[in-house]
């Protein structure tokens, strides 16, 4: 089962916070991406949030065998995991992954939230927005990433509250296949200043 990291990243003084349910595999690469990922002031000013996603391999000794390839999501948010690779690449070191992990091939997920999004990421319905709207809102999500587990999860929802098992069903293998191919789903959740309002989108 995949676990969650999730790192906090304060506007003032950067500092990183992780809280983490890890598998002994995956423990020490968590630890080096909490340590290291940042969520950039710029893209936090600006608003851009989202999950991207990575294929990432490992080598027979567990190590990198090349920076990970970008499969989907938003290109400034792919450059601030792109350099935590960088890092990790350049600095050579012991395996941060398991003896199960080593020659092996998985997706990557890291997902940008600013704080004072309050959507819980499932559905929810709202009597101001028409079934059909709120389908076309979880499409074009799933359309911009078709690897985030939790758009999958998010749309079955929908589907069993609208009555539509077999859809429902359908998500809910598609997100099964997804988390069996996931090394790990990271949360970074951005903080900006108290005089800024951060209202959901």
């Amino acid at each position: 089962m995949k676990k969650l990291l999730i790192l906090s990243i304060f506007l003032l003084n950067f500092s990183l916070g992780s809280m983490a349910q890890n598998s002994e595999g995956t423990q020490e690469f968590n630890k080096f991406m909490s340590k290291n990922l940042q969520y950039g002031s710029e893209l936090r000013s600006e608003r851009i949030e989202g999950p991207v996603t990575f294929v990432i391999q490992f080598d027979e000794s567990g190590k990198l065998k090349q920076s990970p390839m970008l499969v989907a999501g938003n290109k400034m948010l792919e450059e601030e995991v792109t350099r935590t690779f960088d890092k990790l690449i350049a600095q050579g070191g012991p395996a941060l992954v398991g003896p199960e992990y080593f020659g092996q091939e998985y997706l990557l997920t890291v997902q940008f939230k600013l704080a004072g999004t309050e959507k819980t990421g499932f559905y929810i319905p709202e009597r101001s927005e028409s079934a059909a709207r709120v389908l076309e809102r979880l499409n074009r999500k799933i359309a911009e990433n078709p690897y985030f587990v939790n758009y999958y999860k998010e749309r079955a929802a929908f589907y069993e509250n609208m009555g539509n098992s077999i859809l429902a069903d359908l998500d809910k293998k598609q997100a099964e296949l997804l988390e069996s191919k996931q090394l790990t789903t990271i949360l970074v959740v951005g903080y900006g200043s108290r005089s800024k309002s951060l209202s959901a989108e």
